[in-house]
């Protein structure tokens, strides 16, 4: 087997004389050096060793297959790695039958690979199978089961399937929560992954009451001031401007900027979109003084050169009968945005 982009010639004659052991530790040397593709060769004369001494069909030879795999997939060769993979799959179903738990493993490794190379419908189906073989042969209600359930749903919202998705992460949630205490950090992943993608339905209402469920279970395990918090105040204050609940959104926004300043400094650019949000939402709320503060500071950490802050410092000024510096402001944003179709300021939180 020759697949390398690049010659192996000179590697294949050095790792020949090698016994199976020999080559085992090289792989493992090569790979803690963060080596993969160098791998190959040695894994392509460990693969030949395995085959003659314990046969073409055994299971032996699994692990060797799914380095090369891998390998294969680190340089994109991903109809090798499938090859590679179904042929792993093969050999077990042989050995062990088609519905063993012992096929798990290999179909995750698999369903990843089909993932990595944006072939979804591959990845589905393995996906699938391994779900229906996990249900039958560990049960409805286990950990695995659960996170088998949160990469199908996110399989299917990788491809905007998200009326799909936000119902296979509400199956992952109902299993977490038999599982474990309604406060225990392990069924974020779920309540995450159910709350975006009811925020891409634009179903805002059903996602609330999972976001705020989230960032009380991030403050009971990481304390009241983690970054992680904060990117859920984010959300969920999102969420709250797009139903136009705005004292809500401030309110949330308010105490994200607070965290965000504490973990990043107060020049930090994360800081300064915090700052827009919070912008925003004063500002439709008709709160232009306050909208303008926060405004100015974000374009102090931007040197004064975005121009959608630009445009939305000047209409807050204009509100408030600031015409001339409103009008400087539009002339300055006019100068520095590139020539385009799209509109620079919907007067939306950034996210």
């Amino acid at each position: 087997m020759r697949w390398f982009a690049v010659s192996i010639a000179a590697t294949a004659l050095a790792t020949a004389q090698q016994s199976p052991d020999e080559l085992r530790r090289n792989i493992d040397v090569e790979r803690r050096l963060g080596h993969v593709v160098a791998t190959g060769p040695m894994l392509e004369q460990l693969l030949q060793a395995e085959e003659q001494s314990s046969g073409k069909d055994s299971e032996q030879l699994i692990p060797t297959l799914d380095q090369l795999a891998r390998v294969a997939i680190a340089i994109s060769q991903f109809d090798r790695a499938r090859d590679l993979y179904a042929r792993s799959i093969s050999i077990v179903e042989a050995a062990q039958g088609k519905r063993s738990a012992a096929l798990l493993p290999v179909l995750s490794a698999a369903v990843r690979m089909h993932q990595i190379a944006s072939d979804f419908t591959g990845a589905e189906n393995l996906l699938l199978r391994a779900i229906s073989i996990r249900i039958q042969t560990t049960g409805p209600e286990t950990p695995e089961l659960a996170s088998d359930y949160i990469v199908l749903a996110r399989l299917y919202a990788s491809q905007s399937k998200f009326t799909q998705s936000s119902g296979v992460y509400r199956g992952s949630l109902d299993i977490l929560e038999k599982l474990f205490a309604a406060d225990d950090a392990r069924l974020l992943p779920a309540l995450d992954g159910f709350a975006s993608a009811k925020r891409e339905e634009q179903d805002f209402e059903r996602a609330i009451p999972t976001l705020i469920r989230a960032a009380s279970i991030r403050e009971a395990n990481l304390g009241p001031t983690h970054p992680d918090l904060a990117q859920t105040l984010d959300n969920l204050a999102h969420a709250y401007f797009a139903l136009q609940r705005l004292e809500e959104a401030e309110a949330q926004y308010t105490r994200s900027l607070q965290i965000w300043i504490q973990h990043l400094g107060p020049s930090h650019p994360m800081v300064a979109v915090s700052l827009d949000n919070l912008g925003v939402t004063l500002a439709e709320q008709k709160k232009f003084e306050k909208a303008e503060a926060m405004y100015r500071k974000a374009l102090a950490i931007r040197d004064a050169e975005d121009a959608a802050s630009l445009r939305n410092l000047a209409t807050v000024l204009a509100a408030q009968n600031k015409n001339a510096e409103a009008a400087r402001l539009r002339a300055r944003a006019g100068a520095i945005e590139k020539p385009t179709n799209q509109k620079v300021n919907d007067r939306r939180p950034n996210h």
